[in-house]
């Protein structure tokens, strides 16, 4: 039966700093400067012909960028560099600013996000292509007809498999095909998103993030990101979405199986949570509060969305069970601790710790209510990154 390809013009609104990163990061020795509020973009050509000008210096700033270093042994910085050495006030080599969260002591490395010509960002459409495509997946491994979960699990059964092999020659009888048949559902889902719209140039902020360890309390791995804003808004094209042979998913259905992923995964996040954190003296009240506050806020608006909206995570630091199939594999594991599953997390590499005076990666004792122990946070508000609402704003065929 002929079905009418539809197109729906979305309103895709941030609810927390987004980070998609393009790979690249820039060096605070050469490419940028922090001050309290802002972050100040420094104009190449312009540095290009303080040097031209100043030849004596270049030697000495290459030396400066290297090793981060000045001739007197201080941190190399790149404002007092030209300021003393050539009598260049920093608006001098001012490309542009940008506002700014971010302690502006130490030096550290900048990660960039996708931006159109280097300055308007924009919400790449295979970001969100992807993410609503792990939806989609999560969904068919959640109905009570599909046993992929379950036949999948039992693979991981030691007492019966012994120890599985990560070789391909060497798969569990079942496994490689019990995967190439996820892999074949995962691109039967068939639809296309634009890039967004792009955003100006002041919707970029940049921000502190570190991880909070969940049992020590401690905040870990910081970096320092470019972000879009929380409260920003653009326009982003999806065309009908397509799945089990070709059935033409409503607006409407659409938006009930991404907020029921969403909501599930919420669950578990705050599960594993207070598991590890609600009596924990290591962790501070201040973060403990601030997540559970979040957290019940997210679930109140997505229990409260209308039919024409939905709510998901993009970019770095969503998080593990926003990211993968694991959470239907934990839903689907019945055993005792959730063996089945941990041993499906130690065989694709998680549960090992490197032990620094060894020298070598370490088991630890993987438990699946605290798994993982780690998550990213923006550090001045304590808020996880990647929130996003999108609306309906038309539909036609």
């Amino acid at each position: 039966m002929y079905q009418t390809t539809k197109q729906y013009q979305i309103k895709i609104t941030s609810l927390t700093p987004i980070c998609i990163g393009d790979g690249q990061k820039l060096s605070p020795f050469s490419d940028y400067k922090l001050k309290r509020d802002k972050l100040i973009y420094l104009n190449h050509e312009k540095i290009k012909g303080a040097l031209e000008n100043n030849p004596n210096l270049i030697d000495d700033y290459v030396e400066g960028i290297i090793l981060g270093k000045d001739n007197t042994g201080n941190n190399f910085d790149v404002e007092i560099f030209f300021l003393n050495r050539a009598k260049l006030a920093l608006n001098a080599l001012t490309q542009r600013t940008i506002d700014s969260t971010v302690n502006p002591k130490g030096n550290k490395n900048l990660y960039t996000i996708i931006k159109n010509s280097g300055v308007h960002p924009y919400i790449p459409g295979s970001s969100l292509k992807g993410a609503v495509k792990t939806t989609l997946l999560y969904n068919w491994l959640m109905d009570k007809n599909n046993h992929w979960c379950e036949d999948y699990l039992k693979l991981y059964d030691k007492n019966s498999m012994g120890k599985l092999s990560k070789k391909e020659d060497n798969l569990p009888k079942g496994k490689k095909a019990l995967e190439e048949k996820l892999n074949k559902e995962l691109n039967s889902f068939e639809f296309a998103v634009s890039d967004s719209a792009p955003l100006p140039e002041d919707s970029i902020k940049a921000i502190d993030t570190k991880r909070l360890h969940l049992k020590t309390g401690r905040l870990i791995i910081p970096q320092t990101w470019e972000a879009i804003k929380e409260n920003c808004s653009a326009t982003i094209t999806i065309s009908s979405i397509k799945a089990n042979k070709n059935k033409l998913l409503s607006w409407s259905e659409i938006c009930k199986t991404i907020n029921s992923y969403t909501q599930n995964s919420n669950d578990i996040e705050w599960e594993i949570f207070e598991n590890c954190g609600m009596e924990n003296d290591n962790l501070s009240d201040n973060f403990y509060d601030n997540l559970f506050s979040f957290y019940e806020k997210m679930n109140n608006e997505i229990e409260n969305a209308t039919s024409n909206t939905w709510h998901l995570r993009l970019g770095s630091g969503k998080g593990y069970y926003f990211n993968s199939i694991g959470l239907a594999l934990y839903n689907a594991d019945e055993t005792e601790d959730k063996k089945l599953f941990v041993n499906f997390l130690r065989d694709n590499g998680f549960g090992k710790i490197y032990n620094r005076k060894n020298r070598r990666w370490e088991d630890f004792d993987l438990q699946s209510d605290e798994f993982p122990l780690t998550r990213v946070l923006d550090f001045e508000t304590y808020n996880p990154l990647g929130w996003i609402k999108l609306e309906l704003l038309k539909e036609k065929e």
